[in-house]
């Protein structure tokens, strides 16, 4: 590809169809890709969709990839607060936060990655993602879509009817429900998440379609929350593949969590976060209406790792599964809109 002559990294496009479909096709084209081959470059399926964007579809493209990376491998304070306190002698070039896949599409569409990072870079990374991350990104891409895929028509056929197959489990498997986990919390922050029926999640941050990434997030100190988020609308913007860390399976989203169950229990990162809760509330009660909400402060008040005094509260046959010296542990099942 010729290189471009990318101008300002505005934000105010959004991705267009022809962007949007283009880069759910290259998630899909380098999902199973050995890490070996991707150190080497993107295969031939994905060069066939780059290069058949329009210059102006490019550069929407590169824009995309640029944001996804300063919030999943970058500083992502500093995407958080739109570049403020951005420090020049600390700024590392592309090359240094791009993953192998990220470089090397961000090559092919003739970005220089020995570029360095500037402070305008993470102010137009935030903007863009708040736009973008809010509403639905994500699309399937059928076998049939794959530019090599064969166009005899009993092998068109056939394709289409694998896709419903994928389809199904790519919706029931992958994205129907994405998991943020929270550390370090203080009880004035979950007293909020109580006490609210929807959950703002601000500005666009990381999910992960696996929930035992979220739970590794979650299992530090102080108090730990999990967000179950049910994804009907399929929003988000799909990272997996452009990730430096992709194994922590991305999603990036933005929006409002609505929640219905919340759950309080121990933590402990290999039982499943339904497992063994102690007190079970429903998430659109109000807190002057729901004992089991205004138990769950209470709770807090008495120590942020469980402790004798959590267990007289509750009383030991109800805490019997309540461990002590974990941390308080809450999760937050609710719908992302």
């Amino acid at each position: 590809m010729r290189r471009l002559q990318e101008g300002p990294f505005d934000s105010k496009s959004e991705m267009n169809p022809s962007v949007r479909k283009a880069f759910a096709k290259v998630n899909r084209f380098m999902k199973g890709i050995a890490p070996q081959a991707k150190d080497e470059g993107v295969p031939d399926a994905v060069y066939e969709v780059l290069v058949r964007l329009s210059d102006e579809e490019k550069k929407a493209f590169l824009k995309v990839v640029k944001s996804l990376t300063l919030l999943t491998s970058g500083n992502v304070e500093l995407v958080r607060n739109r570049g403020r306190g951005w420090q020049p002698h600390k700024s590392g070039r592309w090359k240094s936060v791009f993953s192998n896949v990220s470089a090397s599409v961000a090559t092919l569409l003739g970005f220089d990655i020995n570029q360095k990072v500037t402070a305008e870079d993470y102010k137009q990374a935030s903007s863009h993602l708040d736009q973008i991350a809010g509403r639905s990104n994500i699309e399937f891409v059928g076998r049939n879509e794959h530019p090599f895929a064969s166009t005899k028509p009993e092998d068109v056929e056939s394709g289409k009817r694998g896709s419903k197959r994928d389809l199904a489990r790519y919706e029931g498997e992958e994205i129907s429900t994405l998991y943020r986990g929270l550390n370090s919390l203080s009880p004035s922050v979950i007293e909020y998440m109580l006490t609210t029926k929807n959950i703002e999640l601000g500005r666009a941050c990381s999910s992960s379609v696996n929930p035992d990434i979220a739970m590794a997030f979650a299992g530090k100190d102080a108090i730990s929350a999990l967000f179950v988020m049910k994804n009907p609308n399929k929003i988000g913007l799909d990272a997996r593949e452009f990730s430096k860390f992709e194994l922590e399976s991305e999603i990036i989203i933005k929006g409002s969590l609505e929640v219905e169950t919340i759950y309080l229990k121990s933590f402990k990162r290999t039982e499943s976060p339904f497992a063994n809760s102690v007190i079970k509330a429903d998430g659109q009660e109000s807190i002057f209406d729901s004992a089991n909400k205004q138990k769950m402060i209470e709770m807090m008040k008495l120590g942020t790792r469980v402790n004798d005094y959590h267990l007289d509260k509750l009383g030991h046959f109800a805490a019997r599964n309540f461990e002590k010296g974990r941390s308080l542990f809450f999760v937050f099942v609710g719908t992302i809109k």
